[in-house]
This record gives C-alpha cells, sequence and structure tokens, in this order.
C-alpha cells in the first residue's frame, strides 16, 4: 500500500543524466526532516531498524552512523550469512585503521545515517559509484573520525540482499543458520527467504517463545522472549523479570556453543 509521507520527485531528464551523488544531494535539499537514512531498494530492514538506529546516532552525538556489521541473505542459495568488516580485517592481519578495513567497516552505504545539515555541509561527490564512502572520509576530514559512528548489528535489524547483479561482494565471517535467521528482528519481512514457511502465525496459532538467558550486573536471568520480537520486547521483559529499569544496559547478541566457539563468544 501507498504510504502518503513517501514523497516522489520527478523531473524530466534522462534517466542516467544524473549521478547517484548528485541525487542523493538533491534528496538532502528537498528533505524536511533532521535526519537523512539512506536505503538499497534490494535490501530489506526491520520495523525497528530507523529507531534503533537514531537512538544510536543521539546516543553517540554523532553527525552520522553506519552499519559495521550486517546479515546477508542469498537469493540464489537461500542461504544466510553474517558479516562483519572489523573482525574480517583482523583475521588478515589487518587493523581498524588499514585502509581496506576502513573501506569496507565506513564503505557500505545501505545503512547510511546523517543529520541533513551534515549532508548540506559536506555533500556527496558527483559521481556513480564510491560517493558513499567518499562521503564519509570527507566528514571525519571536516568533523572529526568520531563524527561518523559504526554500529554493530546483533540482532538482524537489517538484510543485506545478495542477487548477482550487485555493485559489491559481501566478507562473510560464519553462516548463519535458518533458525537463527528465523529469530532476526527483519525476518518477519521476508517470509520468502525460508522457503514455503510463512512466518506469520494463523490467528488460532500461538505466538512462538523462545528462552534467553540475559547475563547482566543485577545477575542472569532466563527471558521468555516471543520468537522473532524486537529488541525493545525483550527490554521490557527484561525490566519485568529483573525489577528493575534497564535503560543503561547495552544488549549484545553472543551465539550459543553451539554456533561459534569459546573464542568468538568471549568477543561478542
Amino acid at each position: 500500500d501507498a504510504d502518503s509521507r513517501v514523497v516522489y520527485a520527478h523531473f524530466a531528464v534522462p534517466s542516467h543524466a544524473w549521478s547517484v551523488g548528485l541525487k542523493r544531494n538533491i534528496a538532502a535539499h528537498l528533505a524536511t526532516g533532521e535526519i537523512i537514512a539512506n536505503f538499497d531498494d534490494d535490501d530489506c530492514y526491520a520495523p525497528n531498524y530507523l529507531e534503533t538506529m537514531v537512538g544510536h546516532l543521539e546516543a553517540r552525538q554523532a553527525e552520522a552512523i553506519t552499519l559495521s556489521s550486517w546479515f546477508v541473505y542469498n537469493v540464489r542459495s537461500h542461504k544466510w550469512c553474517f558479516c562483519d568488516a572489523i573482525a574480517w580485517g583482523l583475521a588478515q592481519g589487518k587493523d581498524e585503521d588499514s585502509p581496506d578495513v576502513r573501506s569496507w567497516a565506513y564503505g557500505y552505504g545501505f545503512s547510511y545515517l546523517n543529520r541533513r545539515r551534515t549532508a548540506l555541509e559536506v555533500p556527496y561527490d558527483d559521481r556513480n559509484m564510491g560517493e558513499d564512502f567518499t562521503f564519509i572520509t570527507r566528514l571525519q576530514l571536516a568533523k572529526s573520525d568520531r563524527s561518523v559512528q559504526l554500529a554493530h548489528d546483533d540482532f538482524g535489524i537489517c538484510a543485506h540482499i545478495q542477487h548477482g547483479g550487485n555493485t559489491s561482494e559481501t566478507f562473510p565471517i560464519r553462516d548463519v543458520t535458518r533458525e537463527e535467521a528465523m529469530d532476526l528482528d527483519v525476518a518477519e519481512l521476508m517470509p520468502e527467504a525460508f522457503h514455503s514457511h510463512s512466518l506469520k502465525a494463523s490467528p488460532s496459532a500461538p505466538a512462538k517463545h523462545c528462552e534467553i538467558t540475559a547475563r547482566t550486573p543485577y545477575g542472569d536471568c532466563a527471558v521468555r522472549c516471543v520468537l522473532g520480537g524486537t529488541v525493545a520486547d525483550f527490554l521490557d521483559r527484561l525490566e519485568l523479570a529483573l525489577g528493575t529499569a534497564c535503560d543503561d544496559l547495552k544488549v549484545h547478541r553472543v551465539p550459543p556453543p553451539t554456533l561459534a566457539s569459546t573464542e568468538e563468544r568471549q568477543a561478542a
């Protein structure tokens, strides 16, 4: 269904007359909000994606933020994997300041979020490829390295789709099982990714639940959650279980022993 909040801007020019960078700059001038989010039309974003990313942006008082790790779904193989730019670079013997690692961590524009004023002060280059990474690089030079922050996606707020026609490749650090993928925040929007098995239960079917062990400063706590629930749902249930507010807690997903080594679980 059409969303009345979405405004389409049409211009009487050939489809390839304007570069992607120029189109991004035009969109920044036309925007009326304070924050701009870049979306790839072939990727999938969970209902809580914007809320989560804006929360990171504001909490860190940054000018821009992007994901440095993300889940990937391959439509040809029907397989899921997980990418972590920094972890992959470290495995190759490169540190976080390596040019390669920086381009992997900051160069994927499908998850860019930035303040509108920033896009007006530091516009994109008039080009079709690499305009996103040069935007981030110039922003860091103009402001500071800390002006652009990285967010680690532990809960699948976004699924980067690989279909063979992508302009960039991925660098998975591990495979993701179907069971883990079904528990991602974005899963409810992607029933086709699980073949003919729809994630939406029929009205008469009870919701499926799972038990998550939360390790907190207040002690360990078993939290019963709806399968596929959001981070916000989990925190609400955790507060009820602990009997105290959890506003000061940050949530990190640690894979179970059957899905990751001890070293990987400790690093998570």
